[in-house]
């Protein structure tokens, strides 16, 4: 017996299709804020949990991309119903990943604040003069802000479309 196909609808496709640039837009402007992020560290806490949250943020739309190809694949005997699940698969990877390292970064905290430390914020030489890196740090994390509400944005309207909460899969 051959297992039936499944396929997403075709008002789907369009969307799917955007999706995936969104991901990779997503993947470019999340690295660029934590690249920018990355210079501006210093020995501060608060700017290293907010570089590892830019950097984990970008595993989503990598498990979007990775689970995009798979969940298209044709059914087998060991997966009669295809891969069609794959996507949740990918973020429920995703979520495991980011709690896991959220609980590490507060611990990090913690174990700062419970020991006092207190880490100086420093000048920079920029274009010939000194410069409070704290000026820097404020910049770094409004791109990254910014960066983050455009990717918001834009992902909002395909989630709402795509989600898969309800049965959009139908039998060929």
């Amino acid at each position: 017996m051959t297992p039936a196909r499944f396929h997403f609808p075709d008002r789907h496709a369009a969307v799917r299709d955007r999706s995936r640039r969104v991901a990779w837009l997503s993947i470019w402007l999340l690295s660029s804020a934590a690249a920018f992020l990355a210079m501006t560290l210093g020995q501060s806490q608060a700017m290293k949990t907010s570089w590892v949250s830019d950097v984990l943020s970008i595993v989503p739309p990598i498990g979007l991309l990775v689970a995009a190809k798979y969940e298209l694949r044709e059914p087998t005997e060991r997966f009669p119903y295809g891969y069609t699940r794959a996507i949740s698969i990918a973020f429920l990877l995703t979520a495991s990943i980011l709690t896991l390292i959220g609980l590490m970064l507060l611990v990090d905290a913690l174990m700062k604040l419970v020991e006092a430390q207190r880490p100086p914020i420093g000048t920079l030489i920029v274009a010939g003069h000194q410069v409070w890196a704290g000026w820097l740090m404020m910049l770094a994390l409004g791109y990254s802000m910014g960066c983050g509400m455009l990717v918001g944005h834009l992902k909002k309207p395909l989630a709402a479309e795509l989600h898969d909460k309800e049965s959009t899969l139908s039998p060929r």
